[in-house]
């Protein structure tokens, strides 16, 4: 199996950070973990103390991990299960970003 981390960056809409994570939490989560492959993830938030200077595009971050041996066919999975999933009105689809790494050798 080759792993991969699955890297989105999101931002909430202005006023609905709280209803954003709850469905984050709550929906999102688990809707993602039920796609073959995907293993685990982490919840981030922009620490207040930055080492560069504003501005910084997103606010959250989400890490998860996959393992998998076709990762065109889990992204593809992906993509319909988000398809599928139940949306909010409260996740800024101007400001998202989604990419994949490869974990390298002996990390």
């Amino acid at each position: 199996m080759s792993a991969y981390i699955l890297m989105a960056m999101t931002n909430a809409q202005p006023g609905k950070e709280d209803e954003y994570n709850l469905w984050f939490d709550n929906v999102h989560i688990p809707e993602i973990l039920a796609v073959d492959g995907f293993e685990s993830v982490q919840r981030l938030q922009l620490a207040a103390v930055q080492r560069t200077p504003a501005p910084h595009p997103y606010k959250f971050a989400a890490l998860y991990s996959i393992e998998t041996e076709d990762l065109a066919g889990t992204l593809n999975a992906l993509g319909k299960a988000v398809q599928n999933g139940i949306k909010t009105n409260a996740s800024d689809p101007t400001q998202r970003a989604l990419w994949v790494y490869q974990l390298l050798a002996g990390c």
